[in-house]
């Protein structure tokens, strides 16, 4: 006797279901073990340690920050990430392996990033002068909450072009600037970035890049144009100089972090992947306008500049450039990281940590702040 056509079509259906509800389950059990694996073996047990997530309303919308160090009577440090859009809390236990030993380091998903994001928040707050509002205000945040006169800021990319300018019109707050990756001027960086990805295709003959590359033509662009563009700087050494003509890839490996962040739930994961461009859309204008060599001419606190040779992300020939014209009464610092580019700070933490500790901290943390 032969099975209907329709219990036949039902078996399939019920089969491929429970195969489905199967695989999820094991997703999410994989995950809670792999949440509960990096909670446990990153945990601080020093005496006076601090390991906190917590919110804070800046500038009326809720933000997220996560705060680790053993000693929380250690200088405090702030971390303003790259992107806009990208986050920092997920690679948290990735950048203070070492930092949180003398530093209590305050990891800052910025408004419309990671945690801090949320599906309707306006759009009309994405700006420049917002993100250097929120800045100050978690700045004060901080010194009320650990009863220090100032802190230290460290910015990536967009994050040191925020950093840059915070501490231009606040530099009362800061013992020290530190950039990494600095974003200089944008209209000049993606001429020079485009050039690079433009010779290293013709160089390798690599047929398909010449192509969208032609196609694309220098710029100015939009984001999404930009993003096209990245994909090929990449591919050329230019964004993590270990990652040249290797499939392995700093993004997905960040988005795998974020996927299996202690701290993040899945919503907050299911809405950013839904808008992954919403802070850079958003921030696109005044991102294509910064200047840093007209709007931040002189910085009164001291600073460090630390440039991946191969930086063709933010060009670090331009960072060069910045460090020698700009005025910095209470000193100023170039540092090459030789086999780095655009994040020399994930590139090769060891040198990072080492200066952040042996040279940034012995030479502007005063003795008298010790507490």
């Amino acid at each position: 006797m032969e099975e209907h056509p329709i219990t036949s079509v039902l078996k399939f259906f019920l089969l491929s279901l429970l195969a489905l509800l199967v695989l999820v389950s094991s997703g999410l059990l994989y995950r809670l073990y792999e949440q509960k694996r990096v909670k446990n073996t990153s945990q601080i047990t020093t005496e006076g340690a601090i390991d906190l997530l917590g919110n804070v309303i800046l500038g009326g919308e809720e933000q997220w920050v996560l705060i680790r160090g053993e000693n929380q009577t250690n200088p405090v440090l702030l971390y303003l990430h790259g992107g806009p859009g990208s986050f920092i809390i997920p690679r948290a236990r990735d950048l203070g392996q070492h930092l949180e030993k003398n530093f209590v380091v305050v990891y800052w998903d910025q408004r419309g990033s990671g945690k801090s994001y949320r599906s309707g928040m306006p759009e009309s707050t994405m700006n420049m002068e917002q993100f250097i509002s929120d800045t100050d205000e978690l700045v004060e945040v901080l010194k009320k909450r650990f009863n220090v006169p100032k802190i230290y800021l460290v910015g990536n990319s967009w994050g040191a072009a925020l950093g840059a300018m915070v501490a231009e019109r606040y530099p009362e707050q800061f013992y020290a600037y530190v950039g990494t990756g600095q974003l200089v001027n944008t209209r000049m960086a993606e001429a020079i970035s485009y050039e690079f990805t433009l010779t290293e295709a013709e160089e390798s003959d690599n047929k398909e890049a010449l192509r969208e590359l032609r196609e694309m033509g220098p710029p100015p662009w939009d984001y999404q144009t930009m993003n096209k563009q990245r994909k090929w700087l990449r591919r050329f050494g230019g964004t993590i100089y270990a990652e040249k003509e290797t499939t392995s890839s700093f993004l997905s490996e960040f988005m795998g972090k974020m996927l299996l962040s202690p701290e993040y739930k899945l919503i907050e994961i299911f809405e950013n992947t839904a808008d992954p461009n919403f802070a850079i859309r958003n921030l696109w204008e005044d991102i294509a306008t910064i200047n840093l060599f007209e709007s931040v001419p002189k910085l009164d606190v001291p600073v460090y500049f630390i440039a991946g040779e191969h930086d063709y992300n933010t060009p670090s020939e331009l960072v060069e450039q910045y460090y020698n014209e700009l005025e910095a009464p209470e000193g100023k610092h170039l540092i090459w990281f030789d086999n780095a580019a655009h994040l020399p700070e994930f590139e090769d933490p060891s040198l990072f940590y080492s200066i952040m500790i042996d040279s940034v901290l012995t030479q502007t943390f005063p003795p008298s702040d010790a507490k």
